[in-house]
């Protein structure tokens, strides 16, 4: 097997590994790539190193190239390019099962359980009645993407939002006549999967929520093409009020339902991997 840095060059052998981010001012993005030995492209690491913490965004390995060591290497070489940095610690967060659990903890990472999260998919979400009500209207023309935003909104978003990667085309908001954020969608893609974070609604806009998820799931139809209806899509959110509101006006648990739980997971740089 062979470590390699993704590039501009290399990137799309390793394009359908890593998820799209949107890439913020301050911070230094590290991006590895494994290959077997035939030089075929079998996993990618992405990392972002800002204020003394190396967050890991995501680590995948093809499934018939896993328990082969090639999930390790690409992280002892994360720690290797993390101890020529002023870097101290090492931070990921995934939802909860036996294999990211086991693999983390082989790691060194220490793991605390965190919020529930929801999921469902692209195809369920489009089979409920509300979304079918929703597409008769075409959704609302003030709940946008981030990238068809204004410029002003756009920067507001990113200040608000600073510390929060997500993609610019499936993540949305909606502002009002006087320029205020009314309600926003953090969108994060992984690999068949979107994650669906709730930054901000306010108490009288909770009927926005079927309306950014509606779009959301119009715009991964592009991203995913024919295959959407099984893009999973799970949810987290802050509040939990907040999560009873979106799993009622979302339907019933036919649709949604609990996938588990949070997962963070911390290592200090120096310490304890293989």
């Amino acid at each position: 097997m062979k470590i390699t840095r993704i590039t501009e060059i290399n990137e799309a052998a390793f394009q359908s590994m890593i998820p799209r981010v949107e890439e913020k001012k301050g911070r230094d993005l590290i991006r590895l790539g494994v290959t077997d030995e035939r030089q075929m492209a079998v996993g990618a690491l992405i990392a972002a190193c800002e204020d003394g913490i190396i967050e890991l965004h995501s680590i995948f390995v093809l499934r018939r190239k896993r328990r082969k060591g090639y999930g390790t290497k690409l992280f002892s070489t994360l720690m290797a390019v993390a101890e020529g940095t002023d870097a101290d610690m090492v931070t990921a967060s995934f939802i909860e099962n036996r294999e990211m659990n086991g693999f983390f903890r082989h790691m060194g990472f220490e793991l605390v359980e965190g919020r529930p999260v929801y999921a469902t998919t692209i195809g369920e979400l489009k089979r409920l009645p509300l979304f079918k009500k929703i597409g008769g209207h075409r959704g609302r023309r003030d709940i946008k993407s981030v990238a068809g935003l204004t410029p002003t909104q756009k920067a507001f978003f990113q200040r608000r939002f600073w510390n929060c990667d997500y993609d610019p085309n499936l993540s949305t908001a909606c502002f009002d006549e006087e320029g205020c954020c009314k309600s926003a969608l953090r969108v994060r893609p992984y690999v068949r999967r979107l994650h669906v974070m709730w930054l901000e609604v306010e108490g009288r806009n909770q009927m926005d929520i079927p309306y950014h998820i509606y779009l959301m799931a119009r715009r991964a139809e592009t991203l995913f093409g024919a295959g959407v209806a099984d893009v999973v899509v799970s949810m987290s959110f802050l509040d939990e009020k907040l999560a009873a509101s979106a799993a009622g006006l979302l339907g019933d648990s036919r649709y949604v339902h609990v996938m588990g739980h949070y997962i963070a997971a911390v290592r200090a740089i120096g310490t304890g991997a293989p």
